[in-house]
């Protein structure tokens, strides 16, 4: 009778031992998986974070560096008396948008060294940037909203 009880004891262990190591596999498996699915998304993300830094960053300079001075020099600008008013369209709507392709190339191809990592992703004809002036109509009161026709 005692043989017997060893034997059981034996084999319950065996069972719950076996039950064990099938949870810490389980377990070791999950987390490979999601390590490998993170290592793959943080690169993908990668590509696309760095090409839409990129692409802010164009429209930043556009706006504050080029944009802004020319339409703020420009006659009608200067002779308005009613800011406000006239400038609350484009506060509600925004100028027109402003295509990548025209972000690379203003200022003598300012920003052509962005071209073959910016194009790698996205298209220059349909991604775009539409700027919104903000009220007191300074150079960096203003905010932008980026359209991206990108493949990542």
């Amino acid at each position: 009778m005692n043989n017997k009880k060893k034997r059981n004891n034996v084999r319950t262990r065996r069972r719950s031992f076996t039950l064990v190591q099938k949870i810490i596999l389980g377990v070791i498996a999950i987390a490979s998986l999601a390590v490998i699915i993170a290592s793959i998304s943080v690169t993908l993300l990668k590509d696309q974070n760095q090409t839409e830094a990129l692409i802010e960053k164009m429209a930043k300079d556009y706006y504050e560096n080029y944009f802004y001075p020319n339409f703020s020099s420009s006659r009608g600008f200067q002779q308005i008396t009613d800011l406000d008013s006239a400038m609350a369209k484009y506060h509600e709507y925004g100028f027109s948008p402003v295509k990548l392709r025209q972000l690379l190339l203003y200022d003598n191809r300012k920003n052509d060294q962005y071209k073959k990592e910016v194009t790698k992703y996205c298209d220059e004809n349909k991604t775009s940037v539409t700027f919104y002036i903000d009220p007191p109509y300074e150079k960096t009161s203003y905010h932008y909203e980026v359209s991206y026709s990108c493949n990542y």
